[in-house]
């Protein structure tokens, strides 16, 4: 009798224990749609690119909305109506009809299957769904690596909330949605109570509430976040290849690497203070300076598609510059030029307007495979693509009826990162990005390991030091003062510079943060230097290589949503007391409080902070539910 009031007890204190642990401490959350990704993932597939390699997510909550589950429940109600005949004997015809209208139901489920997405890295389209290859015409089949694959869906990451400590700035929360408290969202906190808030050009700034006279100020992240919110623009380690064994790679049929050596004096036609007082050049300006504007004699179309002509010929080379492996991975200098040489990014990203079932004249794709490549390659800006919203139904899939889903702005806030190699500690190395004309660059000294920031090579102030101290270059030490492999990160982001070296940030003399290039009520424009928005130097006596060369972009928020009404250059969100306002990660494609009816959450809707991914998805392995070890991490 003692045992089992033991037993019945602890039951009793367990269950207790558990309501009040969920109440007050901790509880479990499903994330169900990408609105958060890449930070969180939603219902999504894992996709591995078969022309680079690159590995990426690609959303599939459109496989569980309200039509998709209205369909699979008209093919349940159907099979059961067709047993339920058979059982009771019902005419041959019935029975038929019934069976009909099965197919037609299983086929309208299916077209909501999500079998295709992009490559951020190469922005080739993938086939997730072997059902495609039917639906392919022959010429087609025999350009494809091969026949595609049945890509699982996963359900959406499986995250610990904690219910403790003050919400803050950047966190990601839990709360319960404005327009039906029943229902639990998930969003990045970026509002606070009392201030105002303003979306620009993929930033975020604000002022206090109670001053409508006062300037708004950039918000910053800290650097945890801003690396947790990093997307890839291109992973240079994964080159496009022609097929998934072939050693043919994409600029064996024309296609421009998209790091190559520039020339010396790129920076002096791109940036003159004299003949501009912003310092910067228009890229019209450039082009007829430079004699890059197409003839007047071609077409207006024709012009439209040559807007963006490379900013310099793709043939320049020099017996003093870098000089890089057959796949243009790794670059090396001796050290032997009398001036700097430069490395610069330009983003070729061949044009493929949908799968390749749909592919045409505009499908550069398309041409590489077939070896017709029939104009020049074109430098295009760095935009806000993600491949997370590139999904593409077996329902559009079938109709050809694919489109441009979001708009993607032009992205300004970039990171570089790098593997270092030192031969000899002499001369220097220079990481360069490039923001709306203007250079940002960190210069560091081989031999004695000081770093040095600079703005348009000191020509342009960083924010004060001390009181009215104008800041030009601030210094800071880095462990790169011997031979041997560094891994560099060089972020512009927020208008502040940073510079990590083997993951430790470097700390600076001085602010790294910068004022804002243009008044936060004007919309920051790209000039000609934001076609080859980054760089690598090095100065005489440098001998160094570089490879695992990497380009991300910040998260660019949108001023409004794509879902309502046009794009806008900024909007104000005013923030009463209590109240917070969230934006999604995915921004392009997140339901948040852009466009809710009342911009905001009050606190007591508030649940707690996204504090851990505890079970992303399994994984193939040797084991039945083999965790997905690298995508359990806490969040950011």
């Amino acid at each position: 009798m003692d045992t089992f009031r033991e037993l019945v007890e602890s039951i009793v204190i367990a269950f207790a224990l558990a309501f009040v642990f969920k109440a007050y401490s901790a509880e479990a959350f499903v994330i169900p749609t990408g609105s958060m990704a890449t930070t969180l993932m939603g219902r999504h597939k894992d996709v591995i690119c078969p022309r680079c390699g690159y590995s990426f997510q690609v959303g599939a909550s459109s496989e569980e909305d309200e039509k998709a589950q209205q369909a699979r429940q008209e093919v349940v109600s159907l099979e059961q109506q067709l047993a339920r005949l058979a059982s009771q004997g019902a005419p041959p015809a019935r029975q038929e009809q019934t069976r009909r209208e099965l197919d037609l139901a299983r086929r309208q489920a299916d077209d909501y299957r999500v079998v295709a997405g992009q490559c951020p890295n190469c922005r080739y389209w993938v086939l997730t769904d072997p059902r495609t290859w039917s639906l392919l015409p022959q010429s087609v089949q025999r350009l494809l690596p091969e026949q595609p694959e049945q890509l699982p869906s996963y359900d959406g990451d499986r995250i610990i909330v904690t219910k403790f400590g003050k919400f803050r700035r950047w966190d990601v929360v839990v709360f319960h949605y404005p327009e039906e408290a029943q229902t639990n969202y998930i969003k990045r906190l970026v509002g606070l109570p009392r201030e105002v808030l303003r979306i620009k050009d993929g930033d975020l700034y604000a002022r206090p509430l109670e001053d409508p006279q006062a300037a708004f100020g950039i918000l910053r992240k800290p650097l945890p976040k801003i690396l947790a919110m990093l997307r890839v623009v291109y992973h240079n380690d994964y080159v496009p290849r022609l097929g998934p064994d072939s050693g043919e790679t994409i600029y064996r049929r024309g296609w421009p690497p998209r790091w190559s050596p520039a020339p010396a004096d790129f920076h002096r036609w791109v940036y003159d203070p004299v003949a501009n007082p912003q310092g910067w050049l228009p890229l019209d300006l450039v082009r007829r300076t430079h004699g890059l504007l197409p003839s007047e004699a071609i077409s207006q179309g024709r012009q439209l598609t040559q807007r963006n002509r490379q900013l310099w010929p793709d043939s320049y080379q020099a017996s003093d510059t870098w000089k890089s492996d057959e796949q243009f991975r790794r670059f090396s200098t001796d050290g032997s030029s009398r001036q700097e040489v430069w490395l610069r990014y330009r983003h070729y990203v061949p044009r493929a307007p949908g799968p390749i079932r749909f592919g045409g004249s505009e499908d550069q794709w398309g041409q590489l495979l077939r070896n017709r490549l029939q104009e020049p390659a074109e430098p295009l800006l760095i935009d806000s693509f993600l491949a997370y919203n590139t999904w593409v139904t077996l329902g559009a899939f079938r109709t050809g009826q694919f489109y441009e889903r979001y708009s993607n702005p032009w992205a300004s806030d970039l990171a570089l990162e790098l593997q270092l190699d030192v031969e000899k500690p002499e001369g220097y190395v220079v990481l360069e990005l490039v923001k709306g004309g203007r250079f940002f660059r960190a210069r560091v000294d081989l031999a004695t390991g000081q770093a040095t920031l600079s703005i348009d090579q000191g020509k342009r102030l960083f924010d004060s030091a001390g009181q009215g101290e104008e800041n030009r270059h601030p210094r800071g030490a880095t462990p790169i003062r011997a031979p041997g492999s560094y891994k560099l990160l060089f972020l512009n982001v927020d208008h502040q510079l940073r510079l990590v070296v083997d993951g430790e940030e470097v700390q600076f003399d001085a602010p790294t943060t910068y004022p804002l290039l243009v008044p936060a009520d004007e919309p920051l424009l790209p000039a000609a230097a934001d076609y080859a928005p980054a760089g690598i130097g090095a100065g005489p006596g440098a001998r160094v290589s570089v490879d695992h060369l990497v380009l991300y972009r910040d998260v660019h928020y949108l001023a409004s949503s794509n879902r309502f009404g046009p794009a806008v250059a900024y909007r104000d969100f005013p923030l009463e007391s209590g109240q917070y306002f969230m934006l999604g990660d995915n921004t392009a494609s997140s339901k948040d409080a852009r466009e809710w009816a009342y911009h905001y959450v009050d606190e007591e809707l508030l649940i707690g902070r996204a504090l851990f991914i505890y079970w992303p998805h399994p994984v193939p392995g040797p084991f039945p539910w083999t965790p997905h070890w690298k995508r359990m991490k806490f969040i950011r």
